[in-house]
């Protein structure tokens, strides 16, 4: 029972993942444009616009972008979902010592979640301050988790240590965004936002790369009990 459980939450982790890819970029493609830097941009600007940018109520002149709001919010939650439930599985997937590693990294990893769905629901320009908090306790939670899962799996010589080093490789790219995100140039002027939207492009898209490693080998592993 627990076998078909796992292999039901890792299933909907790896569809979790195809969701939110599809429809962001569905919600990219009806965006109707603007940038915080300049409102009168036409469309998505891959370079220049944040995620967030398209889970906005409005553009920034002021009109409805109320379908690409609803695909983003729908996206972002469908993805916190798939994690969430992921890292509630996860952790069976390891023995003693290291399923206790294991369930401290999915604290956070729960935590990273919950705050992604939070930044879901927290339009920026209109909880601007509370969408900023939720941003950077979703990225720095998922980095404690990146260390728990990384240590759990080079220890555990049942699991190929390539893994391990998928979340390592991860973690170095994240660390780099968090010191972007934190200490890196405003978003407010043209080359801040440039080097702002690009350096959140290349995490998010890697975090995405790196669960679905993850989740695929996990789905394999329970696979091959049942």
């Amino acid at each position: 029972m627990l076998l078909r459980r796992q292999y039901f939450a890792f299933n909907f982790g790896l569809c979790s993942l195809i969701v939110f890819m599809v429809l962001t970029l569905l919600a990219m493609v009806i965006y109707p444009g603007g940038t915080n830097v300049d409102p009168s941009t036409e469309g998505y600007l891959f370079t220049k616009n944040f995620f967030s940018d398209l889970g906005r109520y409005q553009t920034f002149d002021g009109q409805p972008k109320l379908t690409s709001m609803i695909l983003f919010i729908v996206a972002l939650v469908a993805a916190a979902m798939g994690s969430f439930i992921y890292f509630l599985s996860a952790p069976f997937l390891f023995r003693g010592g290291n399923r206790l590693l294991a369930k401290i990294g999915s604290v956070p990893g729960i935590v990273s979640a919950i705050c992604f769905a939070g930044v879901a629901f927290t339009p920026w320009d209109i909880y601007g301050v509370y969408h900023g908090y939720f941003v950077k306790a979703a990225f720095f939670s998922f980095l404690l988790t990146v260390f728990f899962y990384a240590t759990a799996t080079f220890r555990t010589k049942t699991i190929h240590n390539r893994y391990g080093w998928v979340f390592l490789s991860f973690s170095i790219i994240l660390m780099g965004y968090l010191y972007l995100l934190f200490w890196g140039p405003s978003a407010k002027t043209t080359e801040g936002l440039l080097i702002q939207a690009i350096g959140q492009k290349i995490v998010v898209y890697a975090q995405i790369l790196c669960m679905l490693v993850q989740v695929s080998w996990a789905r394999k592993t329970v696979k091959g009990q049942l």
